[in-house]
């Protein structure tokens, strides 16, 4: 498999971490699990995979919506570096509201970084915000 093939599958992981996000075992197969890892979004910062795990997936994905698709829009552009890759794209994300029911649908877009690892390269850095 291609370095580029990899990115992508580890991209798929990540985009099923978010659809099943009450279930950290996904995420966790992604993510650096250690204080390394950092999410930039736009309810907060998260610094370390606990307070990413409790903040932003238990909190924000699992406890405001559910049904949730997270839709890659376009191509992702993938580069790598020594010792890192990084991907960029755009993406639609909808869901129903566990508040009243509405349904959601937001647009954004992305960079990640990824740690080269032995077996898989582990996520430690995601960046997002909004678009129109």
């Amino acid at each position: 498999m291609s370095a580029d093939e990899v990115l992508r599958e580890c991209l798929n992981l990540y985009v099923k971490s978010i659809e099943a996000a009450e279930n950290a075992g996904t995420a966790e197969r992604v993510w650096e699990t250690g204080d390394a890892a950092s999410l930039i979004y736009p309810l907060g910062w998260e610094r370390g995979w606990r307070n990413i795990r409790r903040n932003f997936y238990e909190k924000v994905m699992a406890g405001k919506f559910r049904d949730r698709h997270l839709n890659i829009v376009g191509k992702p552009v993938i580069r790598h570096f020594d010792g890192f890759s990084l991907i960029e794209f755009a993406w639609d994300f909808e869901a129903v509201s566990r508040e009243d029911g509405a349904r959601v649908f937001t647009r954004g877009r992305e960079s990640q970084v990824y740690l080269a690892g032995e077996a898989s390269p582990k996520l430690v850095h995601v960046h997002y915000s909004l678009r129109a």
